[in-house]
């Protein structure tokens, strides 16, 4: 009876263990998530600004018919909103990359506590 209960210690304290170590793990995965959309949320204010100052210009060249630097400008604000659609759909694939990541760690500990209990 003693041997089981002692046994029984063990098991919890290895699961206790465990599931520390996935909210050790999920916390950081949300704290790199986090840094990520505040790293997208600035660059997307600067190209914000950026695209702001292009499109005063743009208005300025227009009043001014110089034809050739308002065809330059419109090119660069093409790139700007290519940008800011390639950095969100980076972040929605790193966003989706972490959650499968929780979802295998999820796995790999379920399966582990299943063969923990065979044992």
């Amino acid at each position: 009876l003693i041997e089981s209960q002692r046994l029984e210690l063990e098991r919890e304290k290895r699961e206790a263990k465990e599931l520390q170590r996935i909210n050790t793990e999920r916390k950081e995965i949300e704290r790199r998530r986090k840094e990520a959309e505040e790293k997208v949320r600035i660059e997307g204010e600067k190209l914000k600004y950026e695209r702001q100052k292009l499109e005063a210009k743009e208005l300025a060249m227009k009043a001014t018919k110089e034809k050739e630097e308002l065809k330059r400008l419109k090119r660069q604000l093409s790139e700007i909103d290519r940008s800011v659609h390639l950095k969100k759909e980076a972040q929605q694939a790193a966003v989706k990359a972490e959650e499968a990541e929780r979802i295998q760690a999820g796995e790999e500990t379920r399966l582990f506590m299943i063969k923990e209990e065979k044992k």
